[in-house]
């Protein structure tokens, strides 16, 4: 999408219940959190924001949108939004499926309108939509909720320009997966430490949100104010054990948790790596919800290596 001289880089998600309820949701690449959404403003307090809700029914190839409801979420700007939204796979009420890839990849047709927008020159305040009849084609690929996180995780890490990079990367890193074939060209074979750079990403992204966390003990006054601030972080990975900080001294065993990940990756020794933490830690011991084989394949990966470089098509 273009916002004036900006390109907008956003992925839309149909989450679809065992009952056919929906929600369309537009998965952005800016991980939020309560100082985030402070600082920015409503539009960056979720990571995945509604764009509209409707129950899904499937008779024989129809595949129609019901009860369909408009959200009024934030997404980008006031004047994009409504772009944004009608954009959405919910808002057209019947679409022709033909399935494929055993069901797991699901191509709609519908018959109009689609629509396109044309930024005027004023920077993109104004966005003008025009309607086109004509053939509406869009590619549905089910995809595990959690393996989609990872990915997630795993291209916000690094904090590359996602209208560059996100939809080769994603090729990439979906290589293996026959769902994604003839819809993405991957430029190169599955990276076989793939998962633990994955792993590894999607726990320093976590890391990361926690760290910002606001707690009432918090030394910054104004963190302090942000305390039960509502923001939605959807696509963050949970690791079982590793909860929300509710105090300054969680907040600090995060950073300590990081900078061992990131000695490790640099070649640090277990020792080395919690020895120098030990002014954090005091000693205690500290929990690391990612293997050694899985820092090592996050080490591969590090930006300026032939692999990251292969991954992301920064060549």
């Amino acid at each position: 999408m273009i916002r004036g001289d900006t390109v907008v880089s956003m992925e839309e998600l149909l989450v679809i219940g065992e009952d056919g309820a929906a929600e369309s949701r537009i998965m952005k690449f800016q991980p939020t959190s309560a100082v985030i959404c402070a600082q920015l403003g409503p539009s960056a307090c979720s990571d995945a924001p509604l764009a509209g809700r409707t129950r899904v029914t499937l008779d024989g190839n129809r595949l129609q949108m019901r009860e369909r409801t408009a959200a009024t979420d934030p997404i980008d700007t006031p004047q994009m939004d409504p772009h944004i939204r009608n954009l959405a796979v919910s808002t057209t009420s019947e679409w022709t499926v033909v399935p494929e890839r055993g069901g797991r990849r699901l191509v709609l047709h519908s018959a109009g309108p689609a629509w396109t927008a044309e930024s005027a020159a004023d920077g993109g305040a104004r966005i003008s939509l025009k309607s086109n009849q004509g053939d509406v084609r869009r590619i549905l690929v089910k995809i595990d909720a959690d393996a989609l996180r990872a990915i997630w995780a795993g291209f916000v890490h690094p904090g590359l320009p996602p209208h560059k990079h996100w939809r080769c990367y994603l090729a990439n890193a979906t290589a293996a997966d026959g769902a994604f074939a003839d819809v993405l060209a991957p430029r190169h074979p599955p990276l076989s430490h793939l998962a633990g750079y994955l792993r590894v990403a999607s726990y320093m992204t976590a890391l990361d949100a926690f760290l910002v966390q606001p707690v009432a003990d918090h030394p910054d006054p104004v963190v302090r104010k942000l305390v039960g601030r509502p923001v939605e972080q959807l696509m963050h990975t949970r690791f079982a054990g590793l909860q929300p900080p509710s105090t300054f001294a969680e907040v600090r065993s995060i950073g300590a948790r990081k900078a061992y990940v990131a000695a490790r990756a640099q070649g640090a020794s277990d020792e080395a790596a919690r020895a120098a933490i030990a002014g954090i830690t005091r000693d205690e011991p500290l929990q690391i919800h990612v293997s050694d084989e899985e820092i090592a394949a996050y080490a591969s990966l590090q930006p300026g290596s032939a692999d990251f470089k292969r991954l992301f098509c920064s060549e």
